[in-house]
């Protein structure tokens, strides 16, 4: 299901851009680090609701759950910003 979403996300992304996005790897790990980061983490010992996998609370990426949910909104504001 991801993947398709994620695909659509960066064409319309793409589309909106005033250039190329580019490789986006590294980006995000950037963007996951700055201050307003698209992402949220799902790293919560007590309020966590993965039954295989215990968050990790100060880890910028969990095993389980990658860097977390997106805010798909916030993610074109910095690639574009």
């Amino acid at each position: 299901v991801v993947a398709p979403q994620m695909a659509a996300a960066s064409v319309l992304m793409a589309d909106n851009s005033v250039g190329r996005l580019g490789f986006w790897n590294p980006q995000i790990y950037r963007f996951a680090r700055s201050s307003d980061s698209p992402f949220t983490p799902l790293d919560s010992r007590s309020n966590n609701t993965n039954l295989y996998y215990t968050g990790q609370p100060g880890k910028l990426y969990n095993q389980a759950t990658g860097l977390g949910t997106v805010n798909f909104t916030k993610l074109e504001k910095a690639f574009n910003g």
